[in-house]
């Protein structure tokens, strides 16, 4: 995985933006799509406490009925 982040990064933005607006069929051309609005990161592990910050805020909203944590879903556990 990040192995393509890497090639993203390394190759000229004009190159891949097509490939990125292609998905919204014409409502945006390669022109438009600024490089600020696409961003590749490498993969780094979910730490637990932003796990639990992230899952009491879809809990408050009713998102998720809380039954899970950061073991079970995660694969830590």
């Amino acid at each position: 995985m990040n192995q393509a982040v890497d090639l993203i990064r390394e190759r000229p933005w004009r190159e891949s933006a097509h490939h990125i607006v292609r998905e919204v069929e014409g409502d945006l051309t390669p022109e438009e799509l600024g490089r600020s609005h696409v961003r590749y990161t490498h993969a780094q592990p979910f730490a637990a406490k932003r796990f639990h910050e992230s899952y009491a805020w879809m809990k408050s909203w009713g998102l998720t009925e809380g039954r899970n944590d950061y073991g079970s879903l995660l694969g830590t556990g």
